[in-house]
């Protein structure tokens, strides 16, 4: 089946195309940080009120001590998953390789930039304020991870559609 487009071939049987490996990476660890992150955006964050001031601190330290190992291995396998699809794919895909890393160093940068200074917030005693802020910031990631999740897997479908490193 030809992929829509310009430029657009039929892939020629058994020929590998070399970006497959790095396009799948890239949606499993897509899709790793999806789900934890609807976990965390619709569970977790939300049972933060229901600890309750004495027990918060531990609570916090405890989240973060958890969920730290499970989100760490897909973040640095996306990362160089999606740095590497940049830098190896030709120009018919480099643009949606481009948005696919934009999307998950967007998700980065929240978590950086604000989820990890309100985690130390939280860390210090509980704050519904803190929290709140956490659950409605953290639809930015929700929705970054999310979107990147498609991208990744149009990713897939390009390359494996095409034996060609390039997409076409």
């Amino acid at each position: 089946m030809p992929v829509v487009g310009a430029g657009a071939s039929t892939p020629t049987p058994g020929r590998y195309n070399p970006a497959m490996p790095l396009a799948a990476i890239n949606l499993a660890a897509a899709a790793a940080l999806t789900g934890v992150i609807w976990l965390v955006q619709l569970v977790v964050y939300p049972m933060f009120l229901d600890a309750g001031p004495g027990a918060f601190p531990a609570w916090e330290l405890e989240h973060a001590e958890r969920i730290s190992p499970v989100v760490g291995v897909p973040i640095v396998a996306g990362l160089a998953a999606a740095v590497a699809l940049v830098v190896r794919a030709g120009p018919a895909t480099r643009w949606l390789a481009r948005v696919n890393l934009g999307l998950l160093v967007l998700a980065l940068g929240i978590t950086a930039l604000v989820s990890v200074p309100l985690h130390e917030e939280l860390s210090r005693g509980f704050s519904a304020a803190a929290i709140d802020d956490l659950v409605r910031t953290n639809w930015i990631r929700t929705a970054a991870w999310s979107a990147q999740l498609a991208v990744a897997v149009l990713l897939v479908v390009r390359f494996e559609r095409s034996p060609r490193l390039d997409g076409r």
